[in-house]
């Protein structure tokens, strides 16, 4: 083969080949090439005011307690029923929440959940286009790209490597790929015969994300009596999402730890069971019933109160 025929050869096949994030798809729908969108996550850190700065920073210290929290609840209000449960994970990134959690229930109360979901795109945020959300976030799409932390960009080898980051060998961790506004259906607790919520932690950063995962939890009637609900980032979008759902189907709640992050505790609701059903939901001594104020815009530098609570 000639010099300008090899030459044309490999034109072809460059114009050819497959584009960047488009390769093989799932059943579902979910490619399994994900994008690169490492400046996302560059801009919005490049952005963060000072005191957000420092809440970044405080994240595994408080993850590390508020797990602690959260095992402790979990045993007082469960006990061996929390075997029956599913813990759901929305805005898994990098697995190491979900790792704390499944392991200081394991190790201080010797507990384990039926199953652990774990739901995100794996290619960081979605992008925001509503002004108001906006005003709530300082975050851009694409942050928080797993793909991007890792250098992993195949869903299927990202997903494994997260299993083994998380709980090497657990059968019982199941992934739920894509944004939630199309990976939440309201079949998908049906399909994927989902147990209702022990623990449910979530940190998908926005309102939207947020609002999205808590209306389907409920429409799909996976809360019941003593469900906890973390919240990583509450006085932002998180705060006034909760407030919405709550109104929506007539929630009642307890706060049970936390300033900047909230562990909140569900009694009843709206299509709750039986009243003899409830649970006790006081399982620290800061517990004491929640009353939804009008959300703020998001938390400031003037608040004074520390990055941890006990």
């Amino acid at each position: 083969m000639g010099a300008h025929a090899l030459w044309l050869l490999l034109v072809v096949l460059w114009v050819a080949k497959p584009a960047h994030g488009t390769q093989a798809t799932f059943p579902d729908g979910t490619q399994d090439q994900l994008p690169k969108r490492i400046w996302a996550d560059r801009k919005s850190r490049g952005q963060l005011p000072v005191w957000l700065q420092k809440q970044q920073q405080s994240n595994n210290i408080c993850s590390a307690r508020t797990r602690v929290k959260v095992s402790s609840c979990v045993a007082k209000i469960f006990g061996e029923d929390a075997r029956q449960g599913d813990f759901y994970q929305f805005g898994v990134y990098t697995g190491h929440s979900m790792r704390y959690t499944i392991h200081r229930l394991r190790k201080l109360h010797d507990l384990h959940v039926r199953k652990a979901w774990g739901f995100d795109s794996f290619q960081g945020l979605p992008d925001v286009d509503d002004q108001n959300e906006k005003k709530d976030n300082f975050w851009v799409g694409g942050t928080f790209s797993v793909a991007d932390k890792l250098g992993i960009y195949s869903l299927s080898n990202l997903t494994r490597a997260l299993s083994k980051t998380i709980d090497p060998g657990n059968t019982s961790l199941a992934f739920i790929p894509g944004f939630f506004n199309t990976s939440l259906t309201p079949t998908l607790h049906e399909e994927q015969r989902m147990a209702p919520a022990v623990y449910v932690d979530g940190d998908a950063d926005l309102y939207s994300s947020t609002h999205q995962f808590l209306d389907w939890l409920f429409a799909s009637k996976l809360i019941q009596s003593g469900t906890l609900i973390y919240f990583d980032e509450f006085p932002m979008g998180e705060h006034r999402a909760f407030h919405e759902v709550l109104r929506k189907y007539n929630v009642t709640a307890v706060h049970v730890y936390g300033s900047f992050r909230k562990l909140f505790c569900i009694v009843s609701w709206r299509d709750n069971p039986r009243p003899d059903s409830l649970r006790n939901c006081s399982c620290t001594p800061q517990s004491r019933p929640y009353v939804p104020t009008r959300p703020r815009p998001r938390w400031t530098e003037h608040d004074d109160k520390p990055l941890c609570t006990d």
